[in-house]
């Protein structure tokens, strides 16, 4: 082996390291993100980011807007969360690309803060697949979710409101749109301010914006309540604090930057270097 070749090599071994670990973890401490005060959107960052963000469905950006929101509450001295999905996990293997796997994201969530994790799914199924992935911080419920958020006894307490049930048919969005906003409107009138409403699955077919959320849009915008983040998921936020409006601008710009795409790309070939050695 010559001499170049080796240098090149033991080049690779020193650097990638650094790159690895130390240049992402100082681009998102300059947008406020630290392991000190936001380990779990840290977590979102290096575990959770690249299979969140790989394929067509992107939800890499709003999970990791979404926690950022949640830690900043943790960061002002909030002790405890209530988290309301429905739409539970409801298939093996957790394909997370895929499903997105948000019952796993919310119950890890709650395993490093206070609080509860309620769903609700139609299939009681989900039931027993939930209890093998999940912690005691998450209560599965069974049956229809309009009904189930309109007679929810906590609602004023909710802090994340995770619409994501009734499965989207492309080519006829509107059943599950309209289902979505019967949700809202259930559960609307309750919610506090900084609660934040997500609304999974919104995506461009055949030339045409559709979703599961367009009419939860179109009612929020009636509302006054603004769109922070519009994607695969459209994220909102009841009475949002302007500085942290600004800091999901940067965190935003950072995460879809050439820099921290490179990143993932190196993270991606270590892990399936690591996996081969």
């Amino acid at each position: 082996m010559c001499k170049k070749t080796i240098v090149a090599f033991l080049g690779v071994i020193i650097v990638a390291p650094f790159l690895y670990l130390k240049i992402p973890a100082y681009l998102l401490k300059s947008v406020g993100i630290n392991q000190e005060t936001h380990p779990y959107s840290m977590r979102v960052v290096n575990e959770y980011f690249e299979p969140l963000d790989r394929t067509f469905r992107k939800r890499g950006p709003s999970f990791l807007a979404l926690f950022f929101l949640l830690e900043q509450k943790a960061a002002k001295g909030q002790k405890e969360f209530l988290i309301v999905e429905t739409g539970s996990l409801r298939a093996e293997p957790i394909n997370m690309p895929e499903d997105g796997a948000s019952t796993v994201l919310f119950d890890n969530f709650l395993r490093s803060y206070k609080g509860e994790l309620h769903t609700v799914d139609l299939d009681p199924k989900c039931k027993d697949i939930i209890e093998k992935h999940c912690s005691y911080s998450t209560i599965v419920h069974t049956g229809d979710s309009v009904e189930f958020l309109e007679n929810f006894k906590r609602a004023e307490y909710i802090d994340i409101l995770y619409l994501d049930s009734y499965d989207l048919n492309w080519d006829n969005p509107e059943p599950s749109a309209e289902h979505h906003l019967k949700e809202i409107k259930a559960v609307f009138h309750k919610l506090k301010p900084g609660a934040i409403i997500i609304v999974d699955d919104n995506f461009e077919h055949n030339g045409k914006l559709i979703g599961k959320g367009y009419l939860v849009e179109k009612f929020l915008k009636e509302k006054g309540i603004p769109l922070i983040y519009d994607g695969y998921q459209k994220v909102f936020q009841i009475v949002p604090q302007p500085e942290d409006l600004e800091k999901i601008d940067q965190i935003l710009h950072l995460v879809s930057s050439r820099t921290m795409k490179f990143f993932f790309k190196i993270k991606k070939y270590v892990n399936k270097i690591c996996a081969l050695v």
